[in-house]
Parts: C-alpha cells; structure tokens; sequence
C-alpha cells in the first residue's frame, strides 16, 4: 500500500455522545491550523480532483434526524457542516415580525390570517420571486 492509499479510521462506539466528542476533537485538530473545504463527495480521488491541493479527506458518519434532535436538545454541538439539509423551494429573505407570530393573544388561526395577507401583500406588490432553478448567491 502507498502512502497515497493510506487511511486512518477512527471508531468512537461508546454511544452517541462519546462519538460525537470524538468527531468535535477531530475536527479541532485541523480547524483552526489548516485551510480546508468542504466536499461533497467522500472519495480523495473526487475531492483532490476539485480541490489540488488537498492532503486530507475526512469523512464523517452519517446521522439520523432523532441523534441531531437528541444532541441538540442537550445543548452538544456536532462539528459545523455535517447536519447540512437540503431544502428545495426554501424561502429566503422572509422577514416576519417574530412579535406577531410569538404573541400568545393571537390564535393560530389570526396568525395565519396575518401571514396569508401580508404575502398577498408582497404578491402585489411583485415582491416575490421564484426561481425554479437551483440558485448559486455571491453576495453572501
């Protein structure tokens, strides 16, 4: 085997939280001494393609939506990047008044109301647009 071949893998089967200590101490590692990307492939063969210079592939595990729900409810942090969802036909730039739809004298039912014309709203004024496309932004 070459060093080109080589691999490290690292095994943290201790329970959810032992693991996810593990993926935390990894990622300090590297994080704040190295540059890196962020691939979406898992194959160094892919990510060197894109990215020349890389040295390194990590791949972290797979999570499933109740380990996310259960190590975010007690206050753990996964490494930053790994829990990415994607969402088609998200909304972006909604802004609510957070007043309105926290205010417990309103009914569910007003609330809805409230939302249903303040988008009529923004539909007449053409505020709106949809783009059926995926959308790349360079302004972030």
């Amino acid at each position: 085997m070459s060093e080109a071949d080589e691999a490290l893998t690292l095994f943290g089967d201790h329970g959810l939280y032992e693991r996810n200590a593990l993926l935390n101490a990894v990622v300090d590692l590297y994080r704040d001494r190295v540059p890196f990307h962020r691939a979406t492939r898992d194959t160094f063969a892919e990510a060197h393609a894109r990215y020349p210079d890389v040295t390194a592939l990590v791949v972290f595990p797979k999570f499933h939506p109740e380990e996310i729900l259960e190590i975010a409810t007690n206050d753990a942090r996964l490494p930053a990047g790994i829990t990415r969802h994607v969402i088609a036909w998200r909304a972006l730039r909604v802004n609510l008044s957070l007043e309105v739809l926290a205010d417990p004298g309103r009914t569910l039912e007003d609330k809805n109301r409230w939302l249903k014309a303040w988008m009529e709203e923004r539909t007449l004024q053409k505020n709106i647009r949809f783009y059926e496309e995926s959308t790349v932004l360079f302004d972030e």
